[in-house]
């Protein structure tokens, strides 16, 4: 399922049984949703795939330990229901590893990425994420905010001989994370090939590595340094010129720029600001758009054209009662009738006095008016979409819910 910044649901709905079989009310099963943040992708650039597995692990009084959760066609099935305890009242903290070992005692693991990811199934499985929240039975559903733990590196070979590149590798580079957070276990990881660029997953570090790039003619070696954190992209650029010999490495470098990887969402949503890239530019390029309860109707109506800032939009059943910026429920939605050059970001925030509900609100985006590709569902106050790297030009945020929206503002910032 190819999606950005899109949360994904799993209700785990069970009930509780006593010796004879009859329903015991007292007893609640426990409700999981899993979440890859914003600026968190997985490898392949998806969330969740069928068969994907998670080792969830709990604490009192849930008291279960590396119990597997497995993803099919949106849902997560674990291998046994979980139940809060009975009354409880304080947060039990939940942790989760992706992917499941069976091999797990504790949520504290060591985890190395495979030497060899030619293969896309290697590549895919260095991926490794994790997730730990606290939460009681009175807040509901159980909220897993999984972030990238290792980083992933992009190799661009512009390549002018006519000799294919038929691999690529990065030796002195550390393969394992450890529990404790420090990166180990030196040595060569053969890339990923994707079109003209090749990717590989690596523990997060600061080190000096090798790039060899293989040639049907012989191979290219070229040094640099990076300094890579978890979640973390860099991207290198090497160019092999035409006619070149083997170039000497200690001539041969290669500059390795950082950016978010592109996945996702944590769930307390922040500006994205990446270190050691000069954005001075990009941020004087962007505008913003705000959209308060003042512009609206005070009555629902099927698309009501309201111009902000010079963008016209359609506000369909959405209104001003004197709660904010109101989305009837299952209907409710803002879209943009003029088109943006590039939208950067969507950001809400909740009414003041108002009850959020996770998943209450859905993001459609794309380069055609009222668009129908999924970005993401909404799932804490404050929410910002980031939509940087997608050529969004229209976007549509509705109410898919069965419930009321209450929204203080919505903030566009674009190109």
């Amino acid at each position: 399922m190819k999606i950005k910044n899109l949360a994904i649901i799993a209700l785990l709905c069970a009930t509780a049984c006593n010796q004879n079989g009859k329903v015991n009310p007292e007893k609640e099963s426990i409700k999981f949703k899993a979440g890859i943040a914003q600026y968190v992708t997985k490898a392949t650039d998806t969330a969740f795939e069928n068969n994907d597995a998670i080792s969830l692990f709990a604490g009192e009084p849930v008291n279960a330990t590396n119990v597997k959760l497995t993803y099919a066609n949106g849902e997560l099935t674990p291998a046994q229901t979980l139940y809060w305890g009975l009354d409880q009242k304080t947060a039990t903290t939940f942790d989760a590893i992706y992917p499941y070992n069976a091999a797990y005692t504790s949520a504290k693991v060591d985890f190395t990425v495979k030497a060899d990811q030619s293969a896309a199934a290697d590549y895919k499985a260095s991926d490794f994420f994790t997730a730990t929240v606290s939460a009681a039975p009175s807040q509901g559903t159980v909220v897993l905010p999984f972030t990238h733990k290792m980083a992933k590196l992009v190799i661009k070979v512009t390549n002018e001989t006519e000799n294919e590149v038929t691999a690529v590798s990065m030796t002195g580079v550390c393969q394992t994370l450890k529990a404790d957070g420090t990166a180990d276990n030196a040595g060569t990881v053969k890339a990923c090939a994707n079109g003209s660029s090749w990717e590989l997953i690596v523990a997060p570090q600061a080190s000096s590595p090798k790039v060899v790039v293989t040639t049907a003619a012989g191979g290219y070696t070229f040094e640099g340094s990076i300094d890579m954190k978890s979640g973390k992209k860099g991207t290198i650029e090497v160019k092999i010129e035409k006619a070149q010999p083997q170039p000497d490495p200690e001539e041969a470098k290669f500059s390795c720029t950082v950016s978010d990887w592109e996945e996702g969402e944590t769930f307390t949503f922040t500006p994205v600001t990446e270190s050691g890239d000069d954005d001075d530019d990009d941020d004087a390029d962007t505008k913003t758009l705000t959209i308060t309860d003042t512009v609206l109707p005070t009555a629902y109506g099927d698309n009501t054209k309201i111009a902000v800032d010079g963008i016209t939009f359609y506000f369909n059943q959405t209104a001003n009662f004197g709660n904010g910026i109101q989305f009837k429920k299952g209907v409710g939605y803002i879209a943009n009738q003029t088109s943006f050059t590039k939208i950067k970001s969507i950001k809400l925030v909740c009414q003041t006095g108002k009850t959020w509900t996770n998943s209450c609100l859905t993001l459609y985006a794309g380069t055609s008016e009222n668009p129908s590709t999924k970005i993401a569902s909404s799932d804490s106050e404050g929410l910002v979409f980031d939509l940087s790297g997608q050529n969004c030009t229209y976007f549509k945020l509705a109410n898919d819910s069965a419930n009321a929206v209450y929204l203080a503002s919505v903030t566009v910032a674009y190109e």
